[in-house]
């Protein structure tokens, strides 16, 4: 991991069988956004939130998610991202969701003003960073 880059936390703050929900700060510990994820299911690929750890986060540019970021060396896992989407049953195959306010999609948490807030991260957010996750 590198040191010098600059490290945003995700706490996770809710989990149930449906989902993860939790919220993402700023260096300084400033709120940025609330994520949405899979709830923990022993971080099975696509059906689970990845483990809690400490992930350097790359450029990820893609048909599907343009200008988003890659968490690297999830144990077990690829291409875990950092991308818009409001519900992670039906948005997210074990990414991480952003959004501006928690909400509830047909009956599943999510997060609300999803590409809103991925286009104010696009803005805010280095190209290269460490997420820490608890």
């Amino acid at each position: 991991m590198n040191t010098s880059l600059p490290i945003y936390t995700l706490n996770r703050q809710a989990s149930s069988k449906t989902g993860t929900l939790g919220e993402m700060r700023n260096p300084d510990g400033t709120h940025l956004c609330y994520t949405c994820e899979l709830p923990w299911l022993n971080n099975a690929p696509d059906t689970s939130c990845i483990p809690t750890g400490t992930y350097t986060c790359i450029p990820h540019d893609s048909p599907a998610h343009p200008n988003t970021w890659e968490l690297q060396n999830v144990p077990g896992r690829n291409e875990v991202l950092i991308h818009n989407g409001n519900a992670a049953e039906q948005d997210s195959k074990g990414c991480i969701l952003v959004g501006s306010t928690f909400g509830e999609i047909a009956g599943f948490p999510a997060v609300l003003n999803s590409v809103t807030t991925l286009n104010m991260l696009r803005g805010s957010l280095p190209r290269n960073f460490v997420l820490v996750i608890s």
